[in-house]
C-alpha cells in the first residue's frame, strides 16, 4: 500500500505527438505562416531534433505546399536536415500535416473519493492526498525528460565565492555581515 504523495501519484514521462494541419491551398495564407512560426518556435524550445511533413498522396498543391513549409521551417531556425517529409493516403483535398514527437509529464487522474475521513481513527493520508500538487508538478515542468536524467549542474562561479570569502576574513571579528 503506497503511503506516500509521490508513491500513489507517479509522475511517468511519456512521448506525445504535437501536430499542425495546413489546409492544402495554393500557397501559404499569412495566417498559416504565423501559426507554422509560432509551431516552429515551439519545437525549438521543446529540443526536438526532427520535424514531420506529411503531405496526401492524392496529388494537389501538396508538394508545392510541403516545400513552402520548409522553407518557412528553415527561416525560423530549424536545421533542413531535421526536416523530413513524406505523404499519407489521402486526396488533395486533405491538409498537409507538420508535426514532431515530444516529451510530457503525466500522473494519475485525481478523485479517489473511497474513504470516508469523518468517520474514521485510522493514522494515514487520504487517497488523494497530494494528487493536486503531483499533477501541477507534472503540468509545469519545463523539460520533462530531467524527470529521467537530470540536467548536468553548470560548473560553479569560483570568482564570486573567493570574492566573499575574502571579504569574511578581512571583517573585524564581532561584526555583523
Amino acid at each position: 500500500m503506497p503511503t506516500t504523495h509521490y508513491e500513489r501519484y507517479p509522475i511517468k514521462v511519456v512521448r506525445k505527438p504535437v501536430k499542425l494541419s495546413l489546409a492544402s491551398k495554393a500557397s501559404l495564407q499569412p495566417a498559416q505562416v504565423n501559426a507554422l512560426a509560432a509551431f516552429a518556435r515551439q519545437a525549438r524550445a521543446a529540443g526536438q531534433p526532427r520535424i514531420a511533413i506529411r503531405r496526401p498522396s492524392g496529388g494537389g498543391n501538396g508538394a508545392a505546399l510541403s516545400r513552402d513549409i520548409a522553407a518557412v521551417l528553415v527561416q525560423q531556425g530549424i536545421p533542413a536536415e531535421a526536416i523530413v517529409q513524406g505523404t499519407y493516403p489521402g486526396s488533395s483535398r486533405d491538409p498537409v500535416q507538420v508535426g514532431y514527437i515530444r516529451s510530457v509529464a503525466v500522473t494519475k487522474e485525481c478523485g479517489d473519493w473511497s474513504d470516508n475521513y469523518s468517520t474514521t481513527y485510522l493514522n494515514r493520508a487520504a487517497p488523494n492526498h497530494g494528487c493536486a500538487v503531483t499533477s501541477n508538478i507534472a503540468a509545469m515542468v519545463v523539460n520533462p525528460d530531467n524527470f529521467v536524467v537530470p540536467e548536468a549542474m553548470p560548473a560553479a562561479p569560483t570568482y564570486r565565492r573567493v570574492l566573499l570569502i575574502n571579504q569574511f576574513v578581512a571583517r573585524p571579528s564581532g561584526t555583523n555581515p
